[in-house]
């Protein structure tokens, strides 16, 4: 696999003096101009032992509660913090959103269907997307003056030659 490919979940196998070492490519660095690869750092890994890594969170599918303009989706989490022995790995996790049905609803962390072999570290609890609701814009003039609707002008008047007192 290319290391363009590969991300920083794929297993990747270096020949280092004869010897295959399998590692994980952990920090790029590419020319600003050019976009060609300067340096990358890579980790050996052991293939029997549990690692740890962010991975990016994509919201699929449609919420009815946002399809019927009744708010917004908000998502909280981008990316959350999986383990995973280093065969089990994956990109990104893909998460439902067709059952935010109402102003709300939230789909929590613990509510991520995970592949086999793989963990969250995040709190369970923690929100990973949520609908909600449309602020509407009030007008300054009528939440200052309650419901009695607009209160009728003051009209001020200088008459010419008048001076002011102290």
């Amino acid at each position: 696999m290319t290391l363009l490919k590969a991300g920083g979940t794929h297993l990747i196998d270096v020949d280092v003096d004869g010897a295959v070492q399998t590692v994980l490519a952990r920090s790029v660095q590419r020319d600003v101009l050019k976009g060609t690869i300067i340096h990358v750092d890579f980790m050996a890994i052991d293939k029997m032992t549990k690692i740890a890594t962010e991975v990016a969170v994509h919201l699929v599918g449609e919420s009815p509660a946002v399809a019927s303009r009744l708010g917004i989706l908000q998502q909280d989490l981008m990316t959350v913090t999986i383990e995973a022995l280093p065969a089990d790995l994956v990109d990104a996790l893909n998460v439902d959103i067709s059952s935010l049905t109402d102003i709300g609803s939230v789909v929590h962390v613990s509510d991520l269907q995970l592949p086999s072999g793989v963990a969250v570290r995040n709190d369970a609890d923690a929100s990973v997307a949520r609908v909600v609701a449309l602020r509407a814009v009030v007008d300054e003039t009528a939440a200052a003056e309650g419901e009695g609707g607009p209160a009728e002008p003051q009209l001020v008047e200088r008459k010419r030659g008048d001076e002011f007192e102290e």
